[in-house]
């Protein structure tokens, strides 16, 4: 998180990071309290709300800690309406114990009924992100470096020089990826420049196998600062659902005045999926 794209953090404690930015008396229900259960989880919160504190933290680690966060969130939300925020990747753990979105859990937790397509990946990884796995390790993919995400040299990621090497990939009918690191990067990397950058290399790219027997009609974009940036140089004025791919990351079809109408679209955040996430995506 120190060298996110956006918003990078380097305090770890989130009371202390978040202090710089509201005034909100934040308290927090550490580790050790949730390890202790439900019980001891709903103690701290009216401790916490009866000293003040207009906003929780839970500090979890694993299925069981954020159980039992679901477990406290499930109990207050029937006694008042409740907000809570997290990441987009742990919905269904901590939802398993009776939350709305429990019902669904179980169908994520399946491969989704998605019709097979060719596929073009464009990856911005972070470390153990499920893209740069795939990168290193799944023989289906065709990598192809998209250039360097160091700003110093982002002049390099050039979209038609990028377009032109990975174009046989694509020509012979491979899914084909498109990644700009491996690992931790040298230097903080800039979500917007690069993701302008990206999708300039998309729409290229579409452009050239547009009259193909087979053209690319569905892309994962990984990074979700990236992926933002990127599909504003689409030409894309709305995204409707078609389907569940896994929490936080649905398919959705494109709209747009142009060829593109119809283009099938996954934006991924960073370290969210699993690690079969890019052939969930595929299909296959």
């Amino acid at each position: 998180m120190s060298r996110h794209p956006v918003t990078p953090m380097h305090e770890s404690d989130l009371r202390l990071h978040l202090a710089a930015q509201t005034s909100t008396k934040i308290g927090l229900i550490d580790t050790s309290i949730l390890k202790s259960g439900s019980g001891a989880a709903s103690d701290a919160l009216d401790a916490l709300i009866a000293s003040g504190h207009q906003a929780v933290i839970c500090d979890t680690i694993d299925d069981e800690t954020q159980s039992t966060v679901g477990s406290l969130l499930w109990s207050r939300a029937q006694q008042r309406p409740l907000f809570a925020a997290g990441s987009s990747g742990s919905p269904p753990p901590s939802f398993r114990n009776g939350i709305v979105w429990a019902c669904s859990v179980c169908r994520h937790h399946q491969r989704p009924s998605l019709s097979p397509s060719r596929c073009l990946f464009l990856a911005d990884p972070v470390p153990r992100d499920g893209a740069a796995t795939a990168i290193r390790h799944w023989p289906w993919l065709s990598p192809h470096t998209a250039g360097p995400s160091c700003p110093a040299r982002r002049k390099q990621l050039n979209p038609q020089r990028r377009s032109r090497i990975c174009q046989p990939s694509l020509a012979d009918g491979r899914d084909t990826i498109l990644y700009t690191a491996l690992g931790t990067p040298a230097s903080p990397a800039y979500g917007d420049s690069l993701g302008i950058a990206l999708g300039s290399l998309i729409s290229e790219l579409l452009e050239r196998n547009a009259n193909s027997i087979a053209p690319v009609r569905r892309i994962l974009i990984c990074g979700g600062d990236t992926s933002s940036h990127a599909i504003q140089q689409l030409g894309v004025h709305a995204l409707t659902w078609i389907a569940n791919v896994q929490p936080g990351s649905p398919l959705c079809r494109a709209h747009a005045d142009s060829r593109l109408d119809g283009l099938e679209l996954v934006l991924k955040g960073g370290q969210v999926g699993t690690a079969d996430f890019f052939d969930h995506v595929r299909g296959k």
